[in-house]
């Protein structure tokens, strides 16, 4: 008799089991995440079985317990007068005052070791003007997703902007949010001891990244680089850890995009080699700009990689699907624009960088793409169902790297133009910094030669 350990209850897996008009009840959760065991557990994955012996794995890109299989607990535990310190996590985060420091606890991709520190203590300069700031306080809720409590904490500068700290599964991101325009070029000096925090980035109110640039251990966002875009803007540094120390073993999600503000040809839009890249927003854009009758600004493309490694060398993938949570979507145009998965080959299977724009295949991983006019934005209703070649794709040894990317765009056939300047069409899903309740997830069924019934009773209860 099932327990209520064994009841399924995550609503994408009820999905999936649904859509292939299997009973519910008749499959059961046989294994959490965990730590790395090949074919058994991993951070990144939870297992299901049906009665028949077909199983279920899903992946998702965050490590939801550390090396030692601690399950991560991301909130700040206050330890005194403005200081705090990370519950369990993937690292060890602690602030005090302004100042914020990390510890690796497990070795890490980039060869960071246990024990080495990254710590810093940022001003806010507006033009040639320091800017005060307040005492910090915890939120009770993630102002991203409320799923979460604590996790974040606040500063505020003289009314100017916000500063907050926010940590979820394995990532840590800083943001500095303008509400309005400063009407004046944006400096924040991080005095950065250390390494492995990543700077550069800023996006506005629909997560479309903002020029940055970075001079030593400063954040400069340009006045002139702020004349049209939509605010709040966020300004930040992130930082990232894994479970793991092998890249191979990895996940990441992100964007990446070629884009020319003056206009250019579909042939070299579609062609470039890549011009930038982010993977620390909340938000996946696939998206393309209008210029004029004959040309374009802008194409984006979606990158997602899975750490699927955790699958059994002996198991047999019988099906996957990949669902996504819609963020956003707008349609100046109608085209009957629509999204599918192909393959991509990141340079790293732990970052997104401009370069890995030219990656994306060509031949699609699902037979029927998802159009524009179905793009849900409410729930994970976005589901792409692998065919033979998308099934045959994912890998039982390393991490699953996936491209999403419009259907015109892989199959090179130039849509028609609005025949007006800077319209735009744009399908946005969240990312894995969304966190809980909005990360992507991946759905594998497969099969392995057979184990009874109470090997899996065994290993859930261990």
């Amino acid at each position: 008799m099932k327990t209520n350990l064994d009841i399924v209850t995550d609503p994408i897996v009820i999905k999936e089991i649904t859509r292939q008009r299997l009973n519910v009840d008749d499959v059961t959760f046989i294994q959490d995440y965990g730590p790395r065991i090949k074919g058994v557990s991993s951070p990144y994955m939870k297992r299901y079985q049906h009665s028949s012996g077909r199983q279920f794995a899903v992946f998702s890109g965050l490590p939801m317990v550390n090396h030692v299989g601690k399950r991560v607990n991301p909130l700040w535990l206050n330890t005194g007068s403005q200081s705090y310190k990370s519950g369990d996590n993937q690292f060890i985060a602690s602030v005090v005052v302004e100042k914020i420091e990390i510890e690796t606890i497990n070795e890490q991709p980039d060869g960071k070791q246990p024990g080495d520190k990254v710590t810093w203590n940022p001003e806010l300069w507006i033009g040639n003007k320091l800017i005060p700031v307040s005492k910090s306080r915890i939120l009770a809720l993630d102002p991203v997703n409320s799923y979460y409590i604590r996790n974040t904490i606040e500063w505020d500068y003289g009314g100017i902007c916000k500063r907050r700290i926010r940590i979820i599964e394995g990532r840590i991101r800083e943001w500095w949010i303008f509400e309005v325009n400063p009407k004046q070029d944006i400096h924040i000096k991080h005095n950065l001891i250390g390494s492995g925090v990543k700077l550069g980035t800023a996006y506005d109110a629909l997560e479309h990244y903002i020029p940055t640039t970075v001079i030593g251990d400063e954040e400069i966002v340009y006045t002139t680089d702020l004349a049209n875009v939509e605010f709040p803007i966020h300004i930040g540094a992130s930082a990232t850890y894994y479970p793991d120390a092998s890249p191979e073993t990895s996940s990441v999600d992100g964007d990446c995009w070629a884009e020319d503000l003056n206009g250019d040809s579909w042939a070299n839009i579609r062609g470039h080699p890549g011009d930038g890249a982010g993977d620390t927003s909340v938000a996946i854009s696939n998206m393309f700009k209008d210029y004029d009758a004959d040309e374009w600004t802008s194409l984006l493309r979606g990158i997602m990689v899975f750490d699927t490694s955790g699958l059994a060398d002996d198991a047999t993938v019988t099906g996957a699907t990949l669902s996504i949570y819609g963020r956003y979507k707008q349609e100046d145009w109608d085209i009957n624009a629509a999204l599918n998965v192909y393959s991509s080959a990141p340079a790293t299977p732990t970052a997104v960088v401009a370069g890995d724009y030219d990656s994306l295949g060509t031949t699609a991983y699902c037979d029927t793409p998802i159009l524009m006019d179905n793009w849900d934005i409410t729930d994970y209703n976005n589901n792409f169902v692998f065919n033979a070649t998308g099934i045959a794709a994912v890998s039982k040894t390393v991490a699953t790297p996936l491209g999403i990317r419009f259907t015109f765009d892989a199959e090179n056939s130039e849509p028609a133009h609005s025949g007006t300047i800077y319209k735009r069409n744009e399908m946005q899903s969240w990312s894995a910094d969304g966190g809980a309740s909005y990360k992507p997830k991946l759905i594998v069924t497969y099969t392995t030669p057979g184990n009874p019934w109470w090997y899996y009773q065994l290993i859930r209860r261990q």
